[in-house]
């Protein structure tokens, strides 16, 4: 069985805790809404490349020559938490169990504030 790192752990709690929302949060890159289901899949193919880029950045210095394929991994994990919050968001107010699909949203747009610091900080390490 596979140990996941804290920041997978993290992910995989993103749909069980509630906390404000960023008041800066926007939407950065272009992705398509995902579907409920099709969310919950981009989530939880998600954590592993959650876990490999924070236990990357976590183990500092990153190597020079690693920084583009870990910039590609942030990315994807970008994109996938933005499809996923798109769905989630884009479901109709009178969906039931609104509760925790808020603390699913506000969850998700945490870990899309961590990872686009990652990548600011990638970017700016090439």
């Amino acid at each position: 069985m596979k140990r996941l790192s804290v920041a997978a752990l993290v992910l995989l709690s993103a749909c069980t805790h509630a906390t404000p929302p960023p008041s800066y949060w926007h939407l950065t890159v272009p992705v398509q809404a995902a579907g409920p289901g099709d969310a919950e899949r981009l989530i939880r193919e998600t954590v592993p490349l959650f876990g490999e880029v924070a236990d990357a950045w976590a183990r500092q210095p990153v190597r020079r020559s690693e920084l583009p394929a870990l910039l590609a991994k942030a990315r994807k994990v970008e994109r996938n938490l933005a499809s996923a919050l798109l769905g989630y968001l884009s479901l109709p107010p009178e969906q039931p169990n609104r509760e925790a699909i808020e603390r699913r949203t506000t969850r998700l747009q945490e870990l899309l504030t961590a990872i686009r610091s990652c990548i600011k900080e990638v970017e700016s390490s090439l």
